[in-house]
Formats: C-alpha cells, structure tokens, sequence
C-alpha cells in the first residue's frame, strides 16, 4: 500500500471543493416608487436587505412565492435608513410589491436558484394585512372577540435575531388572531424600556404589540 502526503496547498484544496459557496448579501434600496434592482437572481441561503432611502414610507410584501414557503414574507413599514432583511431557502420565483405604493408599479422578481415551473407557485392573501400609506396600519383588519385591546395583541414567535442598539427584533411569529395576521417574518422596533440584554437568535417569545399610528411596535417581551 502507498502512503499519500497531502501538502498543505493540496488539504486547503480539498477543503475549498467539499465547501458549499458562500451566501451572499444583496441590497436592494426603495426610493421613488421603485425598488433598485428590481429583478434579481440569487442563491439559496442568500439574504436580501431592503433599505428605505428616504423620508418617504415604504415596506415590501412577498405576493406571490414558491410551494413550501410556509410563511408570509413582509416587512413593517420602513421609515428613512431602516432596513428589512431575509434570507431565502426555497428555489423558484418570488413576486413582491410596495403595498402602499403598488398601483404606481413599485414591483419586483427575485429568482431563487432557478425560476419556478407553472403552477410551483401560489399567492399570498395579503391586502388584508397590507399597510396603508397614510395610516401605517393593518387595513380592514377587525379585533378578534375578547382581544384586551388596552394590553395590546399578544403574539408568540421564534426570534430571528436582535439589534439591541437598534432597538429591533426580528421574529417569525405565530398566526395572531387578534390582527387577522397568519404565520410571518418581521421586523418590529422595541420600546425603549423593552430589556433585550437577555433575548437572543433561537429564543421562543410571547411578545405584546403596541401601535402607534405608524406600524406596530412591541412593548413587552418574554421567554417562553
């Protein structure tokens, strides 16, 4: 039997090829009633960041996704440099839209690996939840019967990832009865007096929303 040295170039190489390729981060910025790009393909396990340019309100609504996507992907309403982000795991074409500013034509694609076939997607009942641009909150959307509404709607979710200095929370929620809403990632602002020295990417939360005329933002937090 031949023994076979491997030099350090030749394990580095081999480490390289077994590698899956690194995911990326693509931006992609609101401004006007565009979004710049507007078609874009990536990988899985590529993230894309929605950022607000301007003094003007925007969000972003996934309508129209690949099968298997279990959730709907939407982000509160940005207000100047906030920013939205998602990473993407499911191939196929996604369609998304500026809700407040839709019938101006503020669309996109974004293709994931490769583009779905016919009838691999489905759309996303959004409008129910979509956002108004004067009112910054969820449009025709009725209390549920027994919702505290001085406490505010109660929700439950698995946490994303935290900006503490931000004062954001990024959380894939629960279905909340009380807005109408069905199981999605969002980004919510925290309230300055909200502790998140002990919250972290993995935790399960109960969390309270508070809104405020704008979007809706968390008061109270809780491990579960």
């Amino acid at each position: 039997m031949k023994n076979v040295m491997l030099t350090s170039a030749s394990v580095l190489a081999l480490t390289l090829l077994a590698s899956p390729a690194f995911a990326k981060e693509y931006i992609v910025k609101e401004e006007g009633v565009a979004f710049q790009p507007s078609k874009l393909t990536i990988q899985p396990g590529d993230t894309m960041t929605f950022v607000n340019t301007e003094d003007k309100k925007h969000d972003v609504m996934f309508v129209s996704v690949p099968k298997g996507v279990d959730e709907m992907i939407m982000s509160p309403m940005l207000k100047k440099d906030e920013k939205f982000s998602y990473t993407f795991t499911v191939p196929g074409t996604y369609q998304f839209h500026c809700h407040p500013h839709e019938e101006a034509g503020m669309k996109g694609t974004l293709i994931v690996g490769a583009p779905s076939k016919p009838g691999e997607t489905v759309t996303m009942d959004h409008h129910k939840m979509g956002v108004s641009a004067e009112k910054g909150a969820p449009a025709k959307v009725a209390p549920a019967a027994g919702a505290n509404a001085a406490a505010g709607p109660q929700a439950t979710g698995t946490v994303n990832s935290v900006d503490a200095a931000g004062r954001t929370l990024n959380v894939t929620h629960d279905p909340i009865k009380a807005l109408g809403w069905p199981k999605m990632k969002m980004q919510f602002t925290v309230d300055a007096g909200v502790d998140l020295s002990t919250v972290k990417a993995g935790d399960k939360v109960g969390f309270t929303l508070k809104g405020t005329g704008d979007d809706y933002t968390i008061s109270e937090v809780h491990k579960q």
